[in-house]
């Protein structure tokens, strides 16, 4: 099951469990349940997929052949296909969402995605977030506002999040706070350096090129729109992977504008 990048690419015609996850909410709101399901039965399927890491769902498939069903070996875990899994409420299996959830709120010394950076530039706050994979060097603050969402989302509704995790929650989101009080945004990193210091590959230095994703690129520090947006959403309680309240309006004039 599930979907592939309609243009292919270097990587080939890999599947991306984030993009199905994306794919299963849209159809959600569009009541598509062909679709939804196609989706959600491929986010099932990454679950353990990786032996590595048997709790967490796996980024992707490999791009070749088409349509494989063997994960891209070497691949790290992304956060966010984990804490948007939870959101979009993917997949209705309670073990492995708090499996999900415990593998990614572990810290970075236990390879989870928590990890602490200090604001060097702006007086030296200490901030909590999450990294962008668990490869990745530094905090992703898109990411983090996903996960103090994720967070209390399942401890809402499912009351059973360990008690240990509320405080590193709370901590993730005063540091978002801090970041909209003294910024006026959400940086995509507080983390200094160019991009010359990110490709020199020195995570230990002072500045070392914003916070590496793991994946080849990196976030520098500049006022980030999606980090901004999801700390917003964080703030209104507002979920973009949920059904609006009132349906969506059929569509007029027919749904296609690529060529076949």
């Amino acid at each position: 099951g599930g979907f592939t990048g309609r243009v292919q690419n270097s990587m080939g015609g890999y599947r991306a469990t984030e993009h199905n996850i994306d794919m299963f909410a849209l159809a959600r709101m569009l009541g598509e349940e062909e679709i939804m399901e196609e989706a959600a039965k491929f986010v099932r399927h990454m679950f353990g997929i990786d032996p590595e890491h048997p709790d967490a769902y796996a980024t992707a498939t490999g791009g070749e052949p088409r349509c494989s069903d063997q994960r891209t070996y070497g691949t790290p875990i992304a956060a966010d296909t984990q804490f948007w899994n939870l959101l979009a409420e993917v997949d209705p299996h309670g073990g492995r969402k708090r499996a999900s959830l415990e593998f990614a709120l572990r810290p970075s010394s236990e390879g989870g995605f928590i990890t602490e950076d200090d604001d060097l530039l702006g007086g030296g706050a200490k901030l909590t977030g999450v990294r962008f994979t668990n490869r990745g060097e530094g905090a992703q603050w898109e990411n983090t506002a996903a996960a103090v969402m994720a967070s209390g989302y399942y401890d809402a509704v499912y009351s059973k999040q360990p008690n240990s995790t509320r405080d590193m929650v709370d901590q993730m989101q005063a540091s978002l706070l801090y970041q909209l009080g003294k910024y006026g945004a959400v940086l995509g990193s507080v983390r200094g350096g160019n991009f010359l210091a990110y490709h020199a590959r020195s995570p230990p230095a002072a500045y070392p090129g914003g916070s590496d994703t793991g994946m080849g690129w990196t976030y520098l520090r500049y006022p980030h729109t999606a980090s901004t947006a999801w700390t917003g959403l964080m703030l209104l309680q507002a979920n973009p992977f949920l059904p609006p309240k009132k349906p969506m309006p059929p569509a007029v004039g027919g749904w296609w504008c690529a060529p076949p």
